[in-house]
């Protein structure tokens, strides 16, 4: 619901289009994978289909967005910061593993 009220609004209609892509293209390999209602398949296709519609009549703010995200700029770390980083990061990593653990162990 969020996705289709953000394609209402004219500023924030592209990521609607995003949101709601990436939904449909979960809903559409499902279908395929686990072979549901064909009805259901054609739907999420159709549906599909108009938001690439959508992003096919506003392609020159998406192509300006693709640009602004894939500019790269190059800023080096100092030492101390990138290492802190790198080391809060393996911490987070193995505090989620330990966490995941005990939520899905079977009672």
């Amino acid at each position: 619901m969020l996705g289709g009220i953000l394609m209402l609004l004219r500023r924030t209609r592209l990521i609607g289009c995003l949101l709601v892509t990436s939904i449909l293209v979960n809903v559409i390999l499902q279908d395929i994978f686990y072979g549901v209602n064909v009805g259901a398949l054609k739907a999420a296709i159709i549906y599909q289909l108009l938001i690439f519609a959508i992003l096919w009549l506003n392609k020159a703010k998406v192509i300006q967005c693709f640009k602004i995200l894939t500019a790269v700029e190059v800023t080096a770390l100092p030492g101390k910061i990138l290492i802190t980083r790198i080391v809060l990061s393996v911490l987070l990593f193995a505090l989620l593993r330990v966490l995941e653990y005990f939520i899905t162990i079977p009672w």
